[in-house]
């Protein structure tokens, strides 16, 4: 609750930074976690002034190298606005190991500075922190940047993942001979991992929706263990059962 309280302190703080009609509005998680495996993303989309351009670019260097001196930094990509698009919306993808170390450079003099700077140059700025710890993989909450609890996820790429592993070792891989394993590994990660993006999860998350997003729209994730939740959980082990019988049996 301190931090988030501290946010949205700096978040009133920042309002009045850019004052002239610029708004600054973040989108925070709603419970606090202190790490990920796989660090925590901030998506920061933010309309420039007509004419800024060079001016935010330069003001963007500034900002990185900033945070590159706190702890955790892990890196930032900055995407621009398609030429000829009459878009002005620039997109950030900053990254930290941690929501504390993220939420240090945000709650810093050093940011504070940078957004005093900035009300010359942004006109909105609209921030989400991402908490899945598969973006992309599974649907995040715009408004709120909330995703579906990790277990479900995890469980439902294994439902994906087993059969395509399988499906590799047994019948893709001999088909590579006495190719160096390194690169048939290579070759075959490739594979599972674009046929879990582009088919698997795609699918697998369109039909089990109300079972991934159930704590969310409850709207009380202290009831998580629902009988809704224990019915998708079920089916779930089912599948896992019916694929290792198939892959037993067909190797029989």
């Amino acid at each position: 609750m301190d931090a988030l309280c501290g946010a949205k302190l700096l978040i009133a703080e920042a309002e009045e930074l850019l004052a002239d009609g610029a708004v600054f509005s973040e989108t925070l998680p709603d419970k606090e976690e202190t790490s990920h495996p796989g660090g925590v993303t901030e998506i920061i989309r933010s309309q420039i002034r007509p004419g800024m351009e060079e001016a935010y670019r330069l003001w963007t260097r500034r900002t990185q190298e900033a945070q590159a001196r706190f702890e955790g930094f892990r890196g930032v990509h900055i995407i621009a606005p398609t030429p000829g698009s009459g878009s002005s919306e620039w997109t950030t993808l900053l990254r930290f190991d941690s929501e504390g170390n993220l939420d240090r450079w945000r709650h810093s003099p050093e940011r504070s500075a940078l957004l005093e700077e900035a009300r010359e140059v942004i006109q909105k700025t609209e921030a989400t922190r991402l908490k899945s710890p598969f973006p992309g993989w599974t649907p995040i909450d715009p408004n709120t940047g909330a995703s579906p609890p990790r277990w479900k996820t995890g469980l439902l790429v294994l439902v994906g993942l087993y059969p395509l592993v399988m499906i590799n070792l047994r019948y893709v891989r001999p088909l590579f001979g006495s190719l160096d394993s390194t690169l048939v590994t290579l070759m075959l990660n490739i594979l599972t991992v674009a046929a879990t993006t582009y088919v698997t999860m795609p699918f697998l998350v369109g039909r089990f929706s109300w079972w991934l997003m159930l704590d969310r729209t409850e709207g009380d994730p202290r009831k998580s263990m629902t009988n809704t939740t224990w019915r998708g959980l079920g089916i779930i082990v089912g599948i896992l059962l019916v694929e290792a019988s198939i892959f037993w049996i067909s190797h029989v």
